[in-house]
């Protein structure tokens, strides 16, 4: 492999084959959904748990904390009330957060922010998983 191959450049250098991508990938399938579980993603919010933020005596109050956010219609079929406990349980791990509905998560879906302060996606999450199912519960 050459540097073109692998930054783009016309400049030739030998690169380890151990550090060159063969652009195959093995396509895994996620399994079907379960009917009573939720699909869990985890994303970002723009105040989270980091350095910046933690350390910033002015920002530190805005991470919003750990909740699940659901379409109303799960909220309906769980029998939750916004800003009520669930326990949310995975292959991995459970942990007891609020619950809000939130018209921008699809039906099937949970969402949880990552790196919020104390428990979050990251106890629930196996990365060795394809996708990560998650049970919801009144807590």
């Amino acid at each position: 492999a050459d540097a073109a191959d692998v930054a783009g450049t016309d400049t030739a250098i030998d690169v380890p084959p151990e550090h060159v991508w063969d652009r195959r990938l093995d396509a895994t399938e996620p399994p079907p959904p379960d009917s009573y579980a939720l699909r869990l993603v985890a994303g970002h919010t723009l105040y989270d748990a980091g350095l910046a933020v933690s350390k910033s005596p002015h920002l530190s109050k805005l991470p919003p904390g750990p909740v699940l956010l659901v379409s109303s219609t799960d909220s309906d079929r769980l029998g939750v009330v916004d800003g009520g406990k669930v326990r949310v349980t995975s292959a991995t791990g459970s942990l007891v957060i609020p619950v809000r509905a939130d018209a921008g998560t699809p039906k099937g879906v949970g969402w949880i922010a990552f790196n919020q302060t104390g428990v979050g996606a990251a106890d629930l999450i196996d990365a060795g998983a394809v996708v990560t199912d998650v049970r919801v519960e009144t807590a």
